[in-house]
């Protein structure tokens, strides 16, 4: 599954939440955007920004 996201969309956005904020306490999550593109060789995602929501920093 991971290899078909990477050649048929581009993962512009990773956004890591704070444990428990959906379920029990010590539960991690991440939400992951993306924009569907046609099947390609080369994995269309060049750049992903990461939100860190369990700190204050974000990184290009």
């Amino acid at each position: 599954m991971r290899k078909n996201l990477l050649k048929e969309c581009e993962v512009h956005t990773l956004l890591r939440l704070p444990t428990g904020i959906f379920y029990a306490q010590g539960v991690k999550a991440n939400v992951l955007f993306f924009d569907r593109k046609p099947g390609a060789k080369e994995p269309w995602t060049k750049t992903v920004w990461v939100y860190d929501l369990r700190t204050t920093s974000t990184s290009p």
